[in-house]
């Protein structure tokens, strides 16, 4: 039977608690041949290098782990190009260091779209958010928590029912075709979309595969999802003046009316977590308004205290 040869891209930064779980959920692996794991550990100053050596011990021989510790923390875009220039296999899977794959098919069903069709040129999963201190919580950080999933449903059924951007970087996959001529821009805030866009530039397609899922841990704080609406309510500019037409028609917003009927919706499905998100989005909206020269950090301090993109 064929199963494709992947390498697996890992920038990481700080996840001394995630990278081993992280590994362990892509060694369990099935349908795909694993050709190599490569982690560029970003001038982490936790303990993520010993736990990454710690478990490089039970890698399969025909896996090759490849780590690059860097001394300085050069951003996860910059980290990102390191892994295009290193990575051989037909396809390459882009993961963020703080997920843990949903189940045992879950990179078999995210490269499959590639496999079957040639003009496809992207393929991207989808998360779950989950919190990594759910009991003893307080009442607070659980609307924190709410206000998260809802936004990703709510991000979910935008994508899938209106055909605007749907990507996520948590959990990606690229042929080789189109990962060695990618070059992100140095410390580009949205790679993913950046990602996303200079794929349809070449004429290839995307498929987003929702069923290709990953666990994002958050840390349910204020403070991080206010720092998280602020990143992506960010589009940078050289995305929008390279990419011209394409980025302005995929992130065109939807039609008011049905945005309102799918907030609507979702809301009665998920009461808590539509009441938490209209909450948190209030505020965030005024702390958006009322601090204009807020400056969004492209490494991956401002990054690890809130979710990916």
């Amino acid at each position: 039977m064929y199963f494709p040869r992947i390498s697996i891209g890992i920038p990481v930064y700080n996840e001394q608690e995630n990278i081993q779980k992280l590994l362990l959920s892509i060694l369990c692996q099935k349908g795909v041949n694993i050709r190599e794991i490569i982690i560029i550990n970003d001038g982490s100053t936790d303990n993520t290098l010993k736990k990454i050596m710690e478990i490089s011990s039970i890698i399969e021989r025909d896996i090759v782990l490849k780590v690059i510790n860097l001394r300085h923390n050069i951003g996860k875009a910059n980290a990102l190009n390191i892994i295009f220039r290193i990575a051989s296999s037909e396809y390459l899977v882009l993961l963020d260091s703080d997920v843990i794959l949903m189940d045992e098919y879950t990179l078999k069903r995210l490269v499959y779209p590639l496999i079957k069709n040639e003009d496809i040129g992207l393929v991207s999963g989808w998360y779950e958010i989950s919190s990594y201190s759910s009991i003893n919580m307080s009442v607070f950080n659980k609307i924190i928590t709410w206000a998260y999933k809802f936004s990703a449903k709510l991000l979910k059924e935008i994508g899938s029912n209106f055909g605007v951007y749907g990507a996520t970087g948590a959990i990606m996959a690229v042929p080789r075709n189109i990962y060695k001529e990618l070059q992100l821009p140095t410390n580009m805030l949205r790679d993913d979309l950046y990602v996303y866009l200079d794929v349809l530039s070449k004429n290839k397609k995307f498929v987003f595969q929702p069923n290709a899922k990953v666990i994002v841990h958050i840390n349910p704080t204020l403070k991080n999802y206010l720092r998280y609406q602020v990143r992506v309510r960010s589009i940078p500019k050289d995305i929008i003046i390279g990419f011209g037409n394409i980025a302005q028609e995929e992130l065109r917003k939807p039609p008011y009316s049905m945005l309102l009927l799918t907030l609507l919706r979702l809301s009665i499905k998920y009461p808590l977590e539509g009441i938490s998100w209209v909450l948190l989005k209030v505020i965030s909206l005024i702390y958006i308004k009322y601090l204009k020269n807020i400056k969004i950090s492209v490494r991956w301090r401002a990054r690890k205290e809130g979710i990916n993109e």
